[in-house]
């Protein structure tokens, strides 16, 4: 438990038990002396309502407070947080077009490097650089068509 938070909430405590004490000394000296008693008790109902009033709205205001710090914090905190994800979202997004670009960069490279060369094997048209299949294995069996084993 923090000292600070009890520091502050505690002068709401200490003013009731002082108003408190003053009322009940008030009473007990009317009650011992009729002649101040005459002079004390037609203020002494308004002036403690009006002390324990005067307490209970700096409560009410005090708690008020700090709600709506809390609300406050928490909103804070919803907008903070969707802007985290949203940056770590962008983050995410500019590596993968930082990777895009380089395997761009490297393509074009590739690309560039072929242009310059001539090709190193050379393939006459209409024939394949794979040895060919052998007889019928291509075909459906019986129809003559191609085979499509799937």
């Amino acid at each position: 438990m923090e000292l600070g938070q009890n520091r502050n909430r505690d002068w709401i405590a200490w003013a009731a038990v002082a108003i408190t004490a003053w009322l009940v000394m008030s009473i007990l000296v009317a009650l011992a002396n009729p002649v101040v008693a005459r002079w004390i008790w037609p203020g002494l109902l308004p002036v403690f309502i009006l002390a324990y009033g005067c307490l209970a709205v700096c409560y009410l205001v005090k708690r008020v407070k700090g709600w709506s710090e809390r609300y406050l914090d928490t909103l804070l905190e919803q907008q903070t947080f969707g802007n985290e994800e949203e940056i770590r979202k962008i983050q995410a997004m500019v590596e993968h077009v930082g990777e895009m670009e380089k395997k761009v960069d490297r393509i074009e490279a590739m690309l560039i490097m072929d242009g310059d060369r001539e090709p190193e094997i050379e393939v006459q048209e209409g024939t394949s650089a794979n040895p060919p299949l052998p007889k019928g294995t291509h075909e459906s069996p019986g129809s003559g068509l191609p085979y499509d084993p799937l």
